[in-house]
């Protein structure tokens, strides 16, 4: 499925909108909407792994603080 530039101008408002939505929710999820799933499925899928990435690497290392420590 291909966006000509004639079928850019096609969607309404509430489409462009909720696309947009979608993509605030999880990014890749508005070009899944789209039909470019593969895409849009690559990008859902690294932010989803950089989100769990960064959960470990907090869950592993120490808190840190400014207090001083005794």
């Amino acid at each position: 499925m291909t966006a000509t530039p004639e079928s850019l101008f096609d969607r309404s408002i509430a489409a462009r909108i909720g696309i947009a939505l979608l993509n605030i929710l999880l990014p890749g999820l508005g070009l899944i909407r789209l039909g470019h799933a593969r895409q849009g499925g690559l990008i859902a899928a690294s932010a989803l792994l950089a989100i769990w990435l960064l959960a470990g690497i907090a869950m592993i290392t120490p808190i840190g603080s400014f207090a001083m420590q005794d």
